[in-house]
């Protein structure tokens, strides 16, 4: 068996660690971030349906490590009506009113209202994804998305 530095042995020994760890982790993340998606369509999206899927990655570098979660939701399906607060629009004002959208909803994006078709992935990344992995390890996060 060939002779290791201290900096060699931690090096593989944190490798080791990381191998028999990160894939429990990102297990335990990827079923309760499905629970909080689900919760989230189950209160945004009320009677519709959408697909989803979360998966999870795991490099290993040496004795660092960094992990992926990617959270791919599908297109909005089904039918609801919903209110609109009356509003401004170039200078003229909009009565309030209720509309019936099919395959769409409506998400607030910052200040901004948008009716989309797919969740956008800055409000499932600012509604659930991070203020679940704040919560899970007890830390801030940046508010946009990580690349």
């Amino acid at each position: 068996m060939p002779e290791m530095s201290k900096e060699e042995m931690g090096a593989k020994f944190a490798e080791e660690v990381a191998k028999a760890y990160m894939p429990k982790v990102l297990d335990e993340i990827k079923t309760e971030l499905k629970d909080e998606i689900n919760k989230f369509i189950g209160l945004k999206l009320e009677g519709m349906e959408i697909t989803q899927d979360v998966h999870t990655e795991f490099t290993i570098s040496g004795s660092d490590v960094s992990g992926k979660i990617q959270v791919d939701l599908g297109e909005i399906k089904g039918e609801h009506e919903e209110r609109v607060r009356g509003y401004r629009r170039k200078g003229r004002t909009v009565k309030g009113h209720r509309r019936t959208l099919k395959n769409k909803a409506t998400f607030k994006e910052g200040e901004d209202y948008i009716t989309s078709g797919t969740v956008p992935n800055d409000v499932i990344y600012k509604q659930v994804v991070k203020p679940y992995l704040e919560k899970k390890f007890s830390t801030r996060l940046a508010d946009d998305i990580p690349a």
